[in-house]
């Protein structure tokens, strides 16, 4: 990534393109692991900086002359693309495309004449074309393939697994809930691109594909392995998976695990059969999927989604009129901050906001000591590639670790370029550098009164959703036959995914409970469910018995989580007294601390 920005800011001042740090940005924000994952987005964003010109000359020629209609327009088509964002499967796209229709709209009219229109047309393409181009044909020549990451996928997988099963630890148990609450899609996106694309032989990507799903089935088993497990003939099993990911990582075809035990547990039997699949190179048989909605279920008839479009607007078009009325061109990141920062709960855009302010802080500073320090003694390309790629390693970095804190390494590299690269050369001009921290600061404290003043969405109210889905999918695995259990795989992957953004929404449930040392008890609460859920996600799919006799009181609890108590016609059921085998099953148990937990959530 750091290489592919300096190769970016040469190419930007040889040539003498605009707004070299936009293109530099552009860069860190869309390079991905993989070389055809980067290829494909560079491209797609290439055709859509096309149609946002030709939708910015559609909508210009009718408001040009119209302050008042200018205005609407920028409202209709921001409110429109953020409804979508939030209501359809564009999701980002969505957004990135109204925030820069609004960009693009706002910066033209101040300008909007003759020939110096359509050449700003032209210089925001190739903005955005150049640095796309020279990040696809980076990662065509230096990028990771994208079957490799499917092989590092897998091997990450066995490694969890074989650790879970032969020496099991916090360490270990930790690291195969990573895994877990990972999911499929991105490993199964990544398989559909290989295959589309005949990036290897169609023998190979079927070998691939069967193993995904053999190796997820394997994370599952692994989990359960210490409540369902015994701890005698481990060994064997555990042999039997570092045997296959030896002959993963030399190349060869994955051998074919020992005979099974007459008395192997079922967590045991799951492992075999993967393993098997895996050297057969056969698929798991899996229920058919339906497929996904355009739109949300609800799109239409809940308010929040609305609400949400609506208070962005307004708060990105408040900073638009803010800084045109005081003719202040230079804080217009204002405007875009609103767009990059606002989301639906307000933990999650406090949260985002506090990374983004921390990131301006940090890349200010990098770039006011280039600037003092080193831009003077620069004379050179390639001194300037120095000075792009040193300045755009720790933002690098830290945008590729983990979600928490990725989005302050954006702004590091952001704030960065914006300092030193301005016109057509390295910048000593500290005035535009400082413009743009202050928009950003605008911007955040616009976007913060709209999160907590108007319609705010409380994070623990998405977090009850969630536990209401990974209920509503555990009753749907429970009332599922024992015979066809096995291929239900997607209702766990659905469950592990809901407590992987539960686990990441209780990291951000303080920032709503303000600053004071106050306990929240809430978060132990959220934690304690999850556990319990995660418990019987592999209870259920591997128990020997027929489930659906529990599937009642896991819908019972579902209604609990989301609407605060159970529906009528299963109160007898979900509040009866369990009689006394009952309540020494584990699966009991945990139903019982669920609805003890559940029950005492904060309203």
């Amino acid at each position: 990534m750091a290489l592919a920005a300096a190769l970016v800011a040469t190419f930007a001042m040889s040539f003498e393109l605009p707004d070299a740090a936009v293109s530099c940005y552009l860069v860190t924000l869309i390079m991905k692991p993989g070389g055809g994952e980067t290829v494909l987005e560079a491209v797609v964003i290439t055709v859509l900086i096309a149609l946002v010109i030709l939708a910015a000359v559609v909508i210009s020629r009718w408001t040009i002359d119209a302050p008042a209609l200018r205005l609407l327009s920028m409202a209709i088509v921001s409110f429109a693309m953020l409804f979508l964002a939030a209501t359809s499967q564009l999701g980002g796209m969505a957004n990135i495309l109204g925030m820069l229709i609004a960009v693009i709209l706002s910066l033209l009219y101040e300008s909007p004449t003759g020939d110096i229109f359509s050449t700003g047309l032209r210089y925001y393409w190739e903005m955005v074309a150049m640095p796309m181009g020279v990040v696809a044909l980076f990662s065509l020549t230096f990028g990771v393939s994208t079957v490799e990451l499917l092989r590092r996928s897998l091997d990450a997988r066995l490694a969890a697994t074989w650790e879970a099963i032969r020496s099991p630890s916090a360490k270990a148990t930790t690291s195969l809930h990573q895994l877990l609450h990972q999911g499929n899609q991105r490993s199964l996106k990544r398989a559909k691109l290989a295959t589309r694309f005949h990036l290897a032989p169609t023998n190979s990507m079927r070998q691939i594909g069967s193993d995904i799903l053999a190796s997820y089935h394997m994370l599952i088993a692994a989990a359960a392995f210490r409540q369902l497990a015994p701890l005698t003939g481990r060994d064997r099993i555990a042999g039997d998976v570092a045997a296959s990911r030896v002959a993963l990582q030399a190349g060869l075809k994955s051998p074919y695990p020992r005979e099974l035990r007459a008395d192997a547990s079922a967590p045991e039997q799951a492992v075999h059969e993967a393993l098997t699949t895996m050297a057969e190179a056969r698929s798991l048989e899996q229920s058919s999927v339906p497929k996904v909605p355009f739109f949300a279920k609800d799109a239409f008839s809940n308010p929040a989604y609305q609400r949400y479009a609506l208070k962005t607007t307004f708060a990105a078009m408040v900073c638009y009129i803010i800084y045109t009325s005081l003719d202040w061109q230079g804080i217009h990141t204002a405007m875009i901050t609103c767009y990059v920062a606002s989301l639906r709960t307000t933990g999650d855009t406090l949260h985002k906001l506090i990374l983004r302010i921390s990131g301006c802080f940090v890349g200010a500073a990098l770039g006011i000591g280039t600037i003092v320090y080193i831009v003077p003694h620069v004379d050179s390309v390639g001194g300037l590639m120095l000075l792009i790629f040193f300045g755009t390693l720790p933002a690098a970095w830290l945008s590729t670790g983990g979600e928490r804190l990725s989005y302050a390494g954006i702004q590091i590299g952001l704030v960065y370029y914006l300092s030193i690269l301005h016109g057509f050369g390295p910048s000593l001009d500290m005035e535009i550098a400082r413009d743009r921290f202050i928009g950003i600061l605008v911007g955040n404290v616009a976007v913060y009164l709209v999160a907590t003043l108007v319609w705010p969405i409380r994070l623990d109210q998405t977090l009850r959703r969630d536990v209401s889905n990974a209920l509503a999918n555990l009753a749907a695995l429970a009332s599922t036959p024992r015979s066809a259990r096995s291929g239900s795989l997607d209702l766990v992957i659905a469950v592990e995914s809901a407590l992987g953004r539960l686990e990441e929404a209780t990291y951000r449930l303080p920032l709503e409970r303000g600053w004071a040392p106050t306990e929240d008890s809430s978060i132990d609460q959220f934690q304690a469910i999850a556990a319990e859920l995660e418990r019987l996600n592999s209870e259920i799919f591997f128990a020997e018995t027929d489930m659906r006799a529990i599937a009642t009181r896991l819908q019972a609890l579902s209604a609990l989580a989301v609407k605060g108590r159970a529906p009528a016609e299963n109160a007898h059921d979900f509040l009866g007294i369990d009689s006394e085998q009952q309540a020494s099953n584990p699966i009991s148990v945990s139903l019982r601390r669920l609805e003890i937990e559940i029950r005492g959530l904060p309203r």
